[in-house]
């Protein structure tokens, strides 16, 4: 892909994280909020992606729970064709997962 055509469609995905203005910026300037964007978009962009987070939480370890993790998957799943979340246990509150087969 030619250089301005792949920073168009680079920035047009930093968008959908309300991220555009990062686009020039080096990834030690980034929060790291900033930071898993950018992680996440580059690794969705190899056609035929499967995404997996491992314990994202030891990335972004000041995250209350799992919704940004699922909201940032959500903005880019037009981009990868599997996504999968690997954490212990005893996080899955976190994310919103309840034991319903335990009654």
């Amino acid at each position: 892909m030619p250089r301005q055509e792949a920073k168009a469609y680079a920035v047009n995905i930093l968008e959908r994280f309300g991220l555009s203005e990062i686009s020039e910026k080096r990834r030690s300037s980034l929060t790291p909020d900033e930071q898993f964007c950018v992680m996440l978009t580059r690794a969705a962009m190899v056609r035929g992606a499967e995404i997996v987070l491992d314990r994202p939480f030891r990335i972004l370890p000041d995250r209350r729970d799992g919704r940004f993790f699922i909201d940032a998957l959500e903005k880019i799943d037009d981009l990868f064709a599997e996504a999968y979340i690997f954490d212990y246990s005893w996080d899955k509150e976190r994310y919103g997962i309840t034991d319903d087969a335990e009654d």
